[in-house]
């Protein structure tokens, strides 16, 4: 369950990844959860040999597991009343990265600058970003300044699973040791 929550797929490609010791974490939680949900079911079905109850688990966890995934990774979540900027101008950003940055911190209360300008975000990375700002514009700023040809490559071999797993290694990295500042 871990691997799976860990492991770039189109559906961390639009919620993100989330790092090994948050999947674990999830990971148990939903196995205790989905346990007990097919344990409960085994209890009204006392004479049966338990096969519907693992179809009770399997459902189960699987309907938590995609739950989990489409919250995304909760890096900035323990931060959510005090992170109020993030400058990460002219850090080789690029689209998946831009977007997964931008997702995380749209939903922070009272946030009140993204700076992604100076990387190498493409047009569409540009327009991705700029809808998910939409009902809030003046909390992202300029992004006039990103090199939308930085984001190819001369390897034609090289994999879109791989840039965004990068992408998201290297923003995880930098938000690691993100330091905030408190308004008073």
């Amino acid at each position: 369950m871990t691997k799976n929550l860990t492991t770039p797929s189109i559906f961390s490609r639009k919620y993100g990844l989330l790092s090994v010791e948050e999947a674990e974490k999830d990971a148990k939680k939903i196995e205790e959860l989905a346990f007990a949900v097919a344990d409960q079911h085994y209890k009204k079905e006392p004479d049966g040999d338990g096969s519907s109850a693992v179809q009770v688990y399997a459902k189960e966890s699987s309907k938590v597991m995609l739950g989990v995934i489409k919250r995304g990774p909760r890096a900035l979540g323990e931060v959510h009343g005090r992170l109020n900027e993030v400058d990460m101008s002219t850090n080789a950003i690029r689209r998946a990265g831009a977007r997964l940055l931008t997702q995380a911190v749209v939903k922070i209360p009272r946030f009140k600058l993204l700076n992604i300008n100076g990387n190498f975000i493409s047009d569409e990375g540009i327009d991705e970003v700029k809808e998910l700002f939409k009902s809030s514009p003046d909390k992202l700023g300029p992004l006039d300044e990103n090199d939308p040809e930085g984001e190819d490559y001369d390897d034609e071999d090289y994999d879109e699973d791989e840039e965004n797993a990068e992408d998201g290694n290297v923003l995880n990295s930098k938000l690691k040791d993100l330091k905030i500042e408190q308004e008073e």
